[in-house]
């Protein structure tokens, strides 16, 4: 079915490829609770190289990619995404804040509902430096596939409609408040600290020779 589908659209009109894309995130962001995972983001690189491809090569990476994202849904609860919070009028650093405690404590419906407010009050720049900041402030969260992911659903954010846009959000605080945190695993902490040789290389480099 997904290939006929495919087929059908490409082969009537190569505009539909952003109709397929907004099937593929709405089905990936709404069925399934754990987030985004590694079917959209095979998904969101697929579409960033069609137009390098022919029409039948066009039509594969497609099909891979959604039946990716079905395989990913599979089993799985769906999502329900949570209403924001009602203030908006904030700073940039109090979001962040905010959004790095409930990552920190792992609390993902606290995250999503300040991720989803501070998308109303912020721009896209401003939002995409909280979440990063954030991700970006434990060490190689799931071998690095945490940062992995937010880098397409950012890039998910430039390719789809607005309309889709609050789904794709939502789906990230899950796995940011899921991952395994590198700092927290024995061999990262012994025989040899790690943490703390980074740690102390990092402000190194913040200070300067």
């Amino acid at each position: 079915m997904i290939g006929k589908g495919i087929v059908g659209l490409l082969t009537h009109d190569t505009k539909h490829v952003q109709d397929i894309l907004h099937a593929g995130i709405h089905f990936g962001t709404t069925s399934r609770h754990a987030g985004f995972g590694r079917g959209l983001t095979t998904l969101i690189a697929m579409v960033n190289v069609l137009p390098k491809l022919s029409q039948r090569v066009q039509v594969q990476a497609l099909y891979q990619a959604l039946v990716m994202v079905a395989e990913d849904a599979s089993n799985t609860k769906p999502k329900r995404k949570l209403s924001p919070l009602t203030t908006e009028a904030e700073t940039n650093e109090r979001w962040y804040v905010w959004y790095t405690d409930c990552i920190n404590v792992r609390d993902p419906e606290g995250a999503e509902r300040i991720l989803l407010s501070a998308e109303k009050a912020l721009s896209k720049k401003a939002l995409s430096q909280l979440v990063f900041r954030a991700v970006t402030e434990h060490y190689y969260m799931d071998d690095g596939h945490v940062l992995d992911f937010h880098n397409k659903a950012f890039e998910a954010l430039e390719l789809c409609d607005a309309e889709y846009h609050s789904d794709i959000l939502a789906s990230l605080p899950i796995i940011a408040t899921s991952a395994e945190r590198s700092e927290e695993k024995s061999r990262w902490r012994a025989p040899i600290d790690y943490y703390e040789h980074v740690e102390t290389a990092l402000k190194e480099i913040e200070t300067g020779p």
